[in-house]
């Protein structure tokens, strides 16, 4: 088996990142972990949406980090902290929310999801969100092959294997799903 990579791609032709934070349960003043940012478009609007939180973008893309420090720079934010690493390995911060954008997929192809979840649910504060943003599993739609995508039902089916308690499961925009989650 090939291995599925999660890195080099962003999510923003096919998500409004300003449409999708306005439906999700996140506040001003949280601490909240964009986990596998990418090239940091939403971490971006979630920084800007919010300007009392504090935003972690994480990568293990290296480059991609670069290339948004000098864009956080540019554009002044702040309440962002953009900073290589990876998720299967460890999470340093202590986070209100840790959201995933198309990295849920990849995390099981890889057979890297239970160490992403064990650290996940250590960043998590008590009553943190777990928020999980994903291809719907279609024929026809962008995303990874049919075999990677993963439905709704195999998703929260993972989450709560691990540990998470679903409490929303919403559209997320014309290719994709989001599930909020708590711990149990």
């Amino acid at each position: 088996m090939q291995k599925h990579e999660h890195k080099g791609k962003s999510s923003s032709a096919y998500i409004n990142a300003h449409e999708l934070i306005a439906k999700l349960p996140i506040t001003n003043g949280m601490h909240i972990l964009d986990a596998g940012c990418g090239d940091g478009y939403f971490s971006i609007a979630l920084s800007e949406k919010f300007p009392d939180s504090t935003i972690y973008a994480m990568d293990y893309n290296e480059q991609a980090i670069d290339n948004l420090n000098i864009v956080v720079k540019e554009k002044r934010l702040t309440n962002m902290q953009p900073m290589p690493g990876d998720i299967t390995k460890d999470i340093p911060v202590k986070a209100d929310a840790v959201i995933m954008i198309n990295v849920l997929h990849g995390l099981v192809y890889n057979n890297e999801i239970d160490a992403a979840m064990k650290n996940t649910i250590q960043s998590l504060n008590d009553k943190g969100l777990l928020i999980i943003i994903d291809f719907y599993k279609r024929e026809g739609i962008p995303g990874p092959s049919m075999d990677i995508k993963l439905s709704v039902d195999q998703a929260t089916a993972t989450l709560y294997q691990r540990g998470f308690k679903i409490v929303n499961i919403l559209q997320a925009g014309q290719y994709h799903y989001a599930i909020v989650a708590t711990k149990r």
